[in-house]
């Protein structure tokens, strides 16, 4: 019994807490997301700060940036907290220290394979 009081009290200041970083993504959307044209490499470059922050003095961070900018369509703030979420990642993968690089840049679509004929 005292244990679930615990529990519920954990969860509810919890979920209260997530409420302060933005939206919840937790169930699907009744509409779907359509985002809006945002510069993937102009969204990276102005995270620097808060990714310095992050990773802490032991680990050294690199941006190779695609200079043209990268233009997806998106929501700039989803596609932050997906980049902070794969930086605490790294940064906890190497507690001794290294570099982490953050890099954008255009995929290479190769040609079209012509499919093979069926038998």
């Amino acid at each position: 019994m005292k244990l679930r009081g615990i529990s519920t009290r954990v969860t509810t200041k919890t979920g209260s807490e997530l409420g302060v970083l933005g939206p919840k993504f937790t169930t699907p959307p009744t509409t779907p997301l359509r985002g809006i044209p945002v510069n993937l490499s102009a969204v990276v470059a102005g995270m620097k700060p808060r990714l310095r922050t992050l990773i802490g003095a032991n680990i050294a961070l690199q941006l190779n940036l695609e200079p043209q900018g990268l233009w997806v369509k998106a929501y700039a703030r989803l596609i932050e907290q997906v980049v902070l979420n794969l930086i605490a990642n790294a940064r906890d993968a190497m507690p001794q220290g290294g570099t982490i690089t953050v890099e954008t840049s255009r995929p290479e679509v190769p040609a079209p394979v012509e499919s093979p004929t069926a038998l």
